[in-house]
């Protein structure tokens, strides 16, 4: 219960997301919108999402960020116990790989 108030803390100090950054903070897992999007089979939310918002080749490789990171934050895990993170540095294109869309890719 005490490390989840300190967590609340810290996220309650933290500046608000502008609404143009929002769609590039990393979600519980290190992923983006976009990343969620394609890994739920929303492809058309996605191609949106490319044509608007990651339209660039960097922002549409963007890989998953460490799922761990907040956790290092917080203070609760160390860093020395990093597993390198469930997802981290996989990008749109892994997710379409795995799931076989040859379009995608």
């Amino acid at each position: 219960l005490q490390i989840l108030r300190k967590m609340q803390q810290e996220l309650e100090e933290r500046e608000p997301c502008h609404p143009d950054t929002a769609f590039f903070v990393p979600g519980p897992v290190g992923d983006t919108l976009l990343h969620a999007s394609f890994l739920l089979g929303m492809v058309e939310l996605g191609k949106q999402l490319v044509e608007e918002t990651y339209n660039t080749p960097e922002l549409v490789s963007l890989p998953y960020t460490n799922d761990l990171q907040v956790w290092f934050d917080a203070k609760v895990v160390s860093p020395e116990l990093d597993d390198g993170g469930l997802y981290t540095g996989q990008t749109v294109l892994h997710i379409a790989i795995v799931r076989k869309d040859r379009k995608l890719v």
